[in-house]
């Protein structure tokens, strides 16, 4: 669900197309992107919160694949500034990945070349 349906929406790519062929200025790039990265967290979450495999992380009790998707989401929400409230099991989870060295090393203020804060 996130790397298929959410994740791609946040490409570079995907947002030039918007700014040039969709005619959308740079207010409505940062709705379009909100908009659809609220809908798909909360679609997460309510997976999240109601299947029982759901353990520390995503699937259990050991990070996986769908982890690094949904902790890199969160850093686009976090970047872009957009607020998505209401959804504590996926907070949980991310804030969990972000106790790992490995997820604290990729954030992307600790990237090479990242601006000062």
């Amino acid at each position: 669900m996130l790397a298929a349906d959410t994740h791609p929406l946040i490409t570079p790519r995907v947002r030039q197309y918007l700014a040039t062929v969709g005619g959308f200025d740079a207010d409505a790039v940062r709705a379009w992107l909100a908009h659809w990265l609220d809908t798909g967290l909360r679609a997460v979450e309510q997976r999240l919160a109601t299947e029982p495999g759901t353990g520390r992380f995503c699937h259990g009790d050991q990070p996986t694949m769908a982890d690094i998707c949904l902790a890199s989401l969160f850093m686009v929400t976090r970047v872009l500034k957009i607020d998505v409230d209401g959804i504590p099991t996926a907070t949980r989870i991310v804030d969990e990945c972000g106790r790992l060295e490995a997820f604290a090393a990729a954030a992307p203020e600790r990237q090479a070349g990242a601006p000062a804060a």
